[in-house]
């Protein structure tokens, strides 16, 4: 038996004297809908009847303080309820959290936890299989994308010139992987072979100040340079191999400057303090619309404007105007096509039909899934622009939602 689904039940061909878009390919059951959107840089809160040919701003998305929450990127809606489940980044601590709009007021509140440090790059709920007496539930999935700290396993490469300071504390000083010590004092009196190498091998830890300028001295931490200074106490630690050499040797003795070149996957810690580095991480998440816990579905390659999907399986989803397929079974990202406009933020599907949002030419704009392109030119709402996530619901039930709770 074909699977039934629902996911933002609405439409864009509406009732008599309303905006249609006449193509056999695109949905028409001719039922009325309602678009909402979220305009980014203001927080005001859009709404396109499309029974009416009419554009209202519902008002603004803010708290009853009066906080009016800019910069919401990502948005869900689960037919039969008030709000709109909004995804919103708080600049005062870079955590993402969900936030309900009430799709006839705009008043704002933010509920249960936090989904964690990022931003929300696309959202889209989807009734799924397997759950409950009658093996459907509604989900939220949402991107997110987020910076990822790691300081435990840096890629550290580079050459240093030993300085000859021997106060205990800044004293060059190598530990190897059997726990044998060498320091400064031991290259003074050790030998050398005829390369000058006084040892090469493996150390877990090396502690070096530079000697030198800025030219003679340096790093690489994965793969990007990094500059090393002068009266700088550096500690390497983690799996290393490393060499420590002088530049000059007269009679099998050492006459010139020491210096390590070393190879870590590691840590460095400058003047006591850890250093870190940071990459992107991008995945889609489940999202409990009722207190905002996750649960991880797929790791991303790539950041995307927007995910549509009527199963929460596969999603279609965009990265300017790139569309792209992605499946959670397989963990796959294929790339379908191009979509007609680079302005595109956010995809939706209306019924059976993917629709895209154009932000900049305020078009609305039915797509093929099979190629990404237009199926057909689509519709100019009017006076609608700069909307990163839109959501359709079905008239009949405005303004009469199923209320859900605040608390």
């Amino acid at each position: 038996m074909q699977k039934r689904t629902r996911i933002m039940a609405g439409l864009i061909a509406a009732a008599a004297g309303g905006l249609a878009i006449a193509n056999s390919d695109v949905d028409s059951t001719y039922q009325s809908s309602a678009m909402v959107g979220i305009r980014t840089s203001d927080g005001k809160l859009h709404r396109y009847d499309f029974s009416t040919n009419t554009h209202t701003i519902v008002g603004v998305v803010k708290d009853k303080t009066g906080k009016t929450f800019t910069g919401i990127n990502a948005s869900s809606y689960i037919t039969g309820n008030m709000n709109i489940f909004a995804y919103w980044t708080d600049p005062d601590d870079g955590l993402c959290k969900l936030v309900y709009v009430n799709a006839i007021t705009g008043e704002a509140v933010i509920v249960g936890t936090d989904l964690g440090t990022g931003v929300a790059g696309g959202a889209v709920a989807a009734q799924i299989d397997g759950y409950g007496l009658d093996n459907k539930r509604w989900v939220n999935f949402v991107i997110l994308q987020a910076k990822k700290v790691n300081s435990s396993n840096l890629k550290i490469v580079g050459s240093i010139n030993i300085n000859p300071n021997n106060s205990p504390q800044n004293e060059f000083h190598v530990t190897k992987d059997n726990n044998e010590v060498f320091t400064r004092d031991h290259l003074k009196t050790g030998q050398v072979n005829e390369a000058g190498t006084y040892y090469a091998g493996t150390a877990k830890r090396v502690l070096v100040k530079p000697k030198g300028n800025g030219n003679q001295n340096g790093l690489l931490i994965n793969g990007q340079i990094y500059p090393v200074t002068n009266n700088t106490t550096y500690v390497f630690t983690g799996d290393m191999t490393i060499r420590v050499w002088n530049d000059h040797i007269k009679n099998a003795k050492a006459m010139g400057h020491w210096w390590i070149n070393i190879e870590v996957n590691g840590s460095i810690e400058v003047n006591g303090e850890v250093q870190t580095s940071t990459s992107d991480v991008h995945r889609l998440v489940r999202v409990d619309h009722r207190d905002g816990t996750i649960e991880h579905s797929m790791t991303l390659t790539q950041m995307f404007d927007s995910i549509a999907s009527t199963d929460g399986v596969s999603f279609y989803a965009n990265n300017g105007d790139k569309l792209y397929k992605i499946n959670v079974t397989n963990e796959t990202e294929t790339l379908v096509g191009t979509l007609p406009s680079s302005g595109i933020k956010t995809l939706e599907f209306v019924g059976t039909t993917l629709m895209a949002f154009d932000s900049t030419s305020d078009k609305l704009i039915p797509i093929n899934k099979d190629t990404g392109g237009a199926i057909v030119g689509g519709v100019t709402l009017g006076g609608i622009t700069d909307l990163d996530s839109i959501n359709f619901f079905p008239l009949k039930e405005d303004p009469k939602f199923k209320l859900t709770s605040y608390d």
